[in-house]
């Protein structure tokens, strides 16, 4: 079983037709080619081909994580690292991590917001 994974604005657009009950218009919409203009509730999905539409409409989906869920899960996996091999690798990652975000002006929760030690 197919599970796309789409992207929050698509997520939301696909719980909007489920929520309005216009499943089966906007699939023959779109095996028509049509895009959508005027609504913009649905227009997320002219990003999206027919088959991953019915994918997720008939299997479900999963959300695209944001580039901040994706930056924290791979800072966690380094905080984690135990091999002592890689421990000094894996800590100057993460102060690069912070390093670049304070220099940015960028908070990611999770990182930006924990005090380490350092």
């Amino acid at each position: 079983m197919y599970r796309p994974t789409v992207t929050t604005d698509v997520a939301d657009s696909l719980a909007y037709v489920e929520t309005q009950g216009i499943m089966e218009d906007v699939i023959r919409k779109k095996a028509e080619g049509y895009k959508y203009k005027g609504n913009p509730s649905l227009m997320p999905l002219n990003k999206i081909d027919l088959q991953t539409l019915m994918a997720a409409m008939v299997n479900g989906y999963e959300i695209e994580k944001t580039p901040e869920e994706k930056l924290l899960a791979y800072y966690k996996n380094m905080w984690m690292c135990e091999d002592d091999s890689g421990t000094m690798y894996s800590l100057g990652v993460c102060e690069g991590i912070r390093n670049t975000l304070e220099i940015l002006g960028i908070t990611v929760e999770g990182i930006s917001t924990q005090d380490y030690g350092f």
